[in-house]
């Protein structure tokens, strides 16, 4: 019976203590072993877990049970976790751990149990405090780098005191190094701390200044003051702030013996600094609940405090006692600090947390432990410091995170990552990368950090910059820079800087700086080529001006080789001259006076120069262009030749006036005086044939007609020059012409031969341009009567006139080898006639040329030669393409 009752006990008991695990905060689960074919454990599966370790795995209870803790959890093993677990198990012993366990990103303090052939683990999530201390220790390093930013000196000591026959400490004889900033190693002549080194052996100071420390550490009292140190190579005097730090101090100091020296006229100055610092002690009360009727704490009241309570609130301990909490802090329902009271005194489990008491603007940790059932004893730290180092810590780290995305430069950190057995680096690791740098590489921030450099840059190795991070680190020298990555083809200006075991590194992509100045480069030699290798002689002077500001010489800077050679001196000869004590003439031939006016108006100026001496005569085509705020720059050419060539040419062009006015004199006679006869010989003609046929041989009627026809060919041979006459000598303005209507006339006064030959004209919508409209018109006139003349027998004459506007670089290269301007009227005359041989392309335009006798088709071989003309006249070119038996058409271009 008693057997019975107790396993019916025991398995009451089991689901109540089962409930009370589930139910509890802390993670807990239990593991039971896995076995291979030897029976020897090689995992664990969970066979418990309770809400808490559910919801930190974050997967169902059915998930975990189906695989193991290997397989959850790869990392942990065969050489990691499960060796120790397996240790554990077999051997009975408990372990308690800090790990990390990487698949579900949390830290967790771990205490593992052997029970049963497995274990219990239980889990409490410490993530938070682990990354609290990583970022402690990351802004500890940070304010080491602040500390050794500073302009200032900065050193700790602590006392070293003597110890008096009873055994207890007594007064301060000397002080123990503890901490110094770069700054201080400086000034001090020290290499390295001399951590644990006494004062007095190193620096024998004077006995007022020991005083001075020993006094601050025994009062509390801060001071600052001025002081000379006589002593050794550190003498001088020095700027000193002395700040009581538990049994020691903080020095701060700076070297002011440049200003000391610079005021010796003026008394010596000091400034004593009192502030009184308080350690703060702990301030302590102990309170009873206060229950109502039905057994709940509705309050708490004081039973003692100690001092620092006391000075705190500003009650005596009389009043203090048997207030109550709320009386004490108004604020201590909304703040959270009652709830802490009665779940310590409920749970009996310690309480702690960290409150603000806005009232006093102060922090403090308040820890709460229950003593009996409703009695606590409560600790109030005050953290207001540490909680405001902290928030300025904060605030410091986001001023540094402005400052570094605010940056126009990229900046990047990188840490150092070393051989485990060596210790030697072998790469970098990104920690920190800024905005700038961000996008330079395209990539965000997230995805650079933790991201190796020789990852990122494999180049920087052969290029040796890996080599320069490795003894910046080592060394601590900082390095700048530049860099040819070939890969991307930029040149980067970099930067480094040791930071702790790393370094931050600040580039800058400067290619454009670095091809602006190896154009530069170029330019300068380009220029120089280009002078020297110019025909013009150049010179380049600086003016020379006397006491009242007037020009009176120019001193000559340099001088190409031109110069040189037709000033028959080297560079060498001429650079430092002055120009008049060499060539004093530039004075009457108004050259000096024109280098006078370039230097005041600033603006350039060309004069043509002649002299005459012994050698004969010489023109000088010279440009002075202003240099800059003083300086000159005169080009000069010898145009001597080209002034005689001038000469004849001008000649020539007296002698080409007088042939002009011969040939219009010529053109004249022709007009009136040779088809006056013509006329006479045609009208008598016409009389013998008319009034005398009768009386003639039909041998005398033949040669009357033969002789009339002989007439009308020199009629038409005479209009022919006429027209080409008038071509040729036209100097009309020219003016906005219709093309529409031109051609329009030029078909209605073929409208005879259209209409007898059944000839198709077809004509492209024209442009309106700049010519002149007889020659225009005389252009179409003579291609579409040539195109109405030349046709095949027993074949409809076609004809077509097309048009577009074309731009020089459509043209074909031998056309547009002559016309440069950007766009021309492309028009083109094209017939199914009977065409012509290639090999009289130029012949065709030549005058009086032709390709057939007078029997087959009619002309005098002018017209063409008056359709070039035309086309010359108006600044634009003709081509002609013949196809025997098939046609032939001209292209004629016209500027736009």
């Amino acid at each position: 019976m008693t057997s019975s009752l107790k396993a019916s006990t025991a398995s009451e008991e089991v689901p109540f203590l089962l409930a009370i695990l589930d139910q509890s905060p802390t993670p807990i689960l239990a593991f039971e072993p896995l076995r291979n074919e030897q029976g020897i454990v090689h995992d664990f599966r969970v066979n418990f877990a309770n809400g808490a370790a559910l919801q930190l795995v974050g997967i169902p209870f059915s998930a975990m049970r189906a695989s193991s803790l290997l397989q959850e959890y790869p990392s942990a093993g065969p050489f990691g976790l499960i060796h120790r677990l397996i240790n554990t198990v077999e051997s009975g012993q408990e372990i308690r751990d800090e790990i990390y366990i990487d698949y579900l990103g949390v830290w967790v303090d771990a205490s593992v149990t052997p029970l049963g052939g497995g274990f219990v683990a239980t889990l409490l999530d410490i993530t938070a405090r682990r990354q609290a201390e990583t970022e402690r220790e990351q802004q500890a390093r940070r304010m080491e780098q602040v500390l050794n930013a500073s302009m200032n000196g900065i050193i700790t000591c602590e006392s070293i005191r003597e110890t008096l026959p009873d055994g207890k400490v007594g007064a301060v004889t000397d002080f123990r190094f503890l901490t110094a900033n770069q700054v201080a190693l400086q000034l001090l002549g020290l290499v390295e701390v001399p951590v644990g080194q006494t004062v007095l052996s190193l620096f024998p100071a004077p006995r007022a200044f020991m005083d001075t420390c020993i006094q601050v550490v025994e009062t509390g009292i801060s001071t600052r003051f001025e002081t000379p140190y006589p002593v050794g190579n550190v003498a001088g005097w020095y700027d000193v702030a002395v700040v009581k730090l538990d049994d020691g101090f903080v020095l701060t100091f700076n070297d002011m013996t440049h200003l000391k020296r610079s005021e010796q006229f003026q008394q010596e100055q000091s400034r004593l600094l009192e502030s009184v610092f308080n350690t703060s002690m702990n301030q302590i009360l102990a309170i009873r609940a206060v229950r109502d009727p039905d057994g709940v704490i509705t309050d708490f009241r004081i039973e003692a405090v100690n001092r620092a309570m006391v000075k705190t609130s500003g009650y005596t301990p009389e009043q203090l006692t048997g207030m109550s909490v709320h009386t004490l802090d108004t604020g201590l329902r909304t703040s959270g600090v009652f709830d802490q009271y009665v779940t310590a005194c409920q749970t009996g489990v310690p309480q702690q947390g960290d409150f603000y008491y806005p009232a006093i603007d102060q922090w403090f940790n308040v820890s709460t432990a229950r003593q009996d059932t409703d009695r606590l004893v409560v600790t109030l730290t005050n953290i207001t410091d540490s909680q405001r180092a902290i928030r300025q810590i904060e605030q410091q780290a986001e001023l540094v995170n402005s400052v570094l995305d605010g940056s126009i430069n990229s900046i990047m950190a990188y840490k150092s990552l070393r051989d485990p057995e060596t210790g030697a680096i072998v790469d970098f690791e990104v920690i920190i990368a800024n905005k700038a740098a961000e996008a330079y590489l395209e990539t965000m921030g997230a995805d650079l950090i933790g991201k190796r450099l020789l990852e990122l840059y494999p180049e920087e190795a052969e290029m040796g910059l890996m080599a320069r991070y490795v003894a910046t680190v080592e060394t601590g020298r900082p390095f700048r820079t530049e860099a040819f990555y070939r890969e991307s083809n930029t040149w980067i200006d970099l930067s480094g800087t040791k930071l702790g075991d790393g370094l931050v590194v600040t580039f800058t992509d400067v290619t454009m700086n670095k091809r602006a100045a190896l154009e530069l480069t170029r330019q300068a030699e380009f220029v120089s080529r280009l002078l020297d290798g110019s025909l013009n002689g150049v010179v380049s002077y600086d003016p020379v001006y006397d006491s009242s500001g007037g020009l009176v010489d120019l001193t000559i800077l340099s001088a190409n080789q031109a110069a040189e050679v037709y000033l028959g001196r080297s560079e060498s000869d001429l650079v430092g001259k002055r120009l008049l004590d060499l060539y004093p003439r530039h004075v009457e031939t108004g050259l000096f006076a024109m280098y006078e006016r370039v230097l005041t108006t600033k603006q350039a100026e060309r004069l043509e120069t002649y002299l005459l001496d012994e050698s004969g005569e010489t023109w000088l085509d010279s440009l002075a262009t202003p240099r800059d705020e003083e300086g000159l720059v005169i080009s000069f050419m010898d145009i001597t030749e080209w002034k005689k060539a001038q000469r004849q040419t001008d000649a020539l062009v007296g002698e080409l006036q007088k042939s002009n006015a011969n040939l219009e004199q010529f053109a004249y006679i022709a007009s009136h005086d040779l088809q006056e006869p013509l006329r006479k010989v045609m009208a008598f003609g016409d009389i013998l044939q008319s009034q005398h046929a009768a009386e003639l041989s039909e041998t005398g009627v033949d040669m009357i007609r033969r002789m009339q026809s002989a007439v009308q060919r020199m009629q038409t041979l005479i209009q022919d020059l006429l027209m080409f006459s008038r071509v040729t000598s036209n100097n009309d303005e020219f003016r906005l012409i219709d093309l529409n209507v031109i051609l329009a006339d030029v078909v209605a006064d073929l409208d005879t031969v259209i209409m007898k030959t059944g000839a198709a004209v077809t004509i492209d919508s024209l442009p309106s341009i700049k010519g002149n409209h007889m020659q225009l018109q005389q252009l179409f006139q003579n291609l579409l009567s040539n195109a109405l003349k030349f046709i095949r027998p027993d074949t409809v004459p076609a004809v077509q006139i097309t048009y577009r506007l074309v731009t020089n670089k459509e043209l074909a290269d031998l056309v547009a080898s002559t016309l440069h301007r950007p766009a021309y009227h492309r028009f083109e005359v094209v017939d199914n006639g009977i065409g012509f041989d290639p090999q009289y392309t130029d012949q065709i335009f030549q005058l009086f040329q032709r390709l057939h006798t007078r029997s087959q088709y009619t002309g005098t071989g002018i017209g063409l030669s008056i359709v070039q003309k035309v086309v010359e006249n108006h600044g634009g070119s003709i081509q002609a393409i013949g196809r025997p038996g098939v046609g032939a058409s001209f292209v004629i271009l016209l500027p736009a």
